[in-house]
């Protein structure tokens, strides 16, 4: 009983495996160009802008 209440935790509560693909697609944003701002005020303005 403790062993089956113990897997359900896990499964629940747990961080979980990372799929391959999942993993391929982080692997892509991190490769790719992001902005990069100054200031809160700069990012700001950004989302205003293209929003």
């Amino acid at each position: 009983a403790i062993a089956f209440i113990a897997s359900k935790y896990e499964e629940a509560f747990l961080e979980p495996e990372l799929n391959p693909e999942f993993l391929m697609k982080l692997n892509e944003i991190k490769k790719s160009n992001g902005l990069t701002f100054n200031s809160v005020s700069d990012l700001r303005k950004h989302i205003e802008k293209n929003a």
